[in-house]
């Protein structure tokens, strides 16, 4: 296995990628090889038929990259449980809190706003951005209380070979 350095050296202009493996289903963009014709820190430019004429491959942390010198797997960010700390940090919500209740019903009734900011700035103050979006390689899934983390391999992505 090669590094996610090894990675970034090897994709230059001229070369070609092609998607062999997609997580959309119909990928129109799949077994089509494309050409690299930009790089930067943080992806690729490859060559398309739409009206830019090129579009943009994101390329993830490290931790989600595999690179063995000819196929490059790109994975989702994984799941795994809160840890005591964070799950201490959502049981206690400004917005959850007995003395905030009567707050909480008016914000509800009025489409007000109170305990929102009361929220942000407490989930703010514990470091704990992650509430709202991805913070520190971590967002928080409410439908099923885990937190995505993007040191942990998910669902495999994407999927190119390189020539």
């Amino acid at each position: 296995m090669k590094t996610f350095a090894d990675l970034k050296r090897e994709l230059q202009t001229g070369k070609t990628l092609t998607m062999t493996y997609s997580s959309l289903e119909n990928n129109r963009l799949l077994n089509i090889p494309r050409q690299i014709i930009g790089t930067q820190t943080n992806g690729i430019s490859l060559k398309t038929d739409n009206k830019s004429g090129k579009s943009f491959l994101s390329l993830p942390c490290a931790s989600l990259t595999e690179y063995d010198g000819k196929i490059i797997k790109i994975y989702q960010p994984g799941k795994r449980d809160l840890t005591p700390e964070e799950k201490s940090i959502l049981n206690n919500e400004p917005s959850n809190r007995k003395e905030n209740e009567q707050i909480a019903i008016n914000d509800a009734l009025t489409d007000g706003s109170s305990t929102y900011y009361m929220d942000k700035r407490y989930y703010a103050n514990n470091n704990a951005e992650w509430r709202w979006d991805w913070h520190k390689g971590l967002k928080l899934d409410l439908s099923d209380r885990k937190m995505y983390d993007k040191k942990i391999k998910g669902k495999l992505d994407l999927q190119y070979t390189i020539s």
